[in-house]
């Protein structure tokens, strides 16, 4: 998959047109050593917020974006990169891909034939597509035993919006081996909340008792 990697002030001018005058303030640009430029965000990422970062987005604009953040996801192994976007900039980019990336999709091949998930030169991140393919909810369930502790924000969000009865029912089974093990690390790698935002989702459909060992976990780390 050749796609054109962007260069930062075409990547930096798609973000802000994304994200329309009001959440174009939160943006935040820098540069690093070896003259790697970095973007940010001010804010959490909370994927039951109704108005994220972008969602002003016209279709033409969001699949622009996502295009670039794919071809900067495939390139991160190739050599060393010239745009590093940082956490919080991630989670919402891969929200975006959730949301709107349905124009992304055909690219998902690519990012599944980087197979080793143990580094983080692997696009992870872009696994957020998963959301939309035709049997999303049985890829997503067979990725969790795949992708290892602190590369799975972007499974996550497609879990989040790609969620069925027997993927819930999985990620139950998931959370619960992993808070059982205590070599899980959820409060250093972001884990554990990400499962907090899965409790609170589950919280009106799931039975009390199915969630409390969930929720002592989550609160053990509070």
């Amino acid at each position: 998959m050749n796609l054109p990697t962007p260069a930062p002030a075409t990547f930096g001018a798609a973000l802000r047109r994304c994200a329309g005058p009001a959440f174009a303030r939160c943006l935040h640009r820098g540069r690093g050593e070896n003259g790697v430029v970095w973007f940010d965000i001010d804010g959490r990422c909370d994927l039951s917020d109704a108005e994220p970062p972008f969602a002003g987005a016209s279709d033409e604009e969001a699949d622009a974006l996502c295009r670039m953040w794919v071809a900067l996801l495939l390139r991160r192994g190739d050599a060393e990169p010239a745009i590093v976007v940082q956490y919080e900039l991630s989670l919402h980019l891969e929200r975006l891909l959730a949301e709107r990336g349905k124009a992304a999709f055909p690219l998902l091949g690519a990012i599944l034939d980087k197979t080793d998930w143990r580094t983080f030169s692997a696009p992870h991140e872009g696994l957020a597509l998963l959301r939309w393919h035709p049997d999303a909810s049985a890829i997503c369930a067979q990725m969790l035993d795949r992708v290892p502790e602190d590369f799975r924000d972007g499974l996550f969000t497609a879990c989040y919006f790609a969620e069925t009865p027997a993927l819930r029912s999985r990620l139950l089974e998931k959370f619960a081996e992993w808070t059982a093990d205590p070599t899980w690390s959820g409060g250093a790698t972001g884990e554990w909340e990400w499962l907090g935002a899965f409790l609170k989702k589950w919280m009106p459909a799931v039975p009390l008792p199915r969630l409390e060992p969930l929720l002592r976990a989550y609160f053990r780390f509070l």
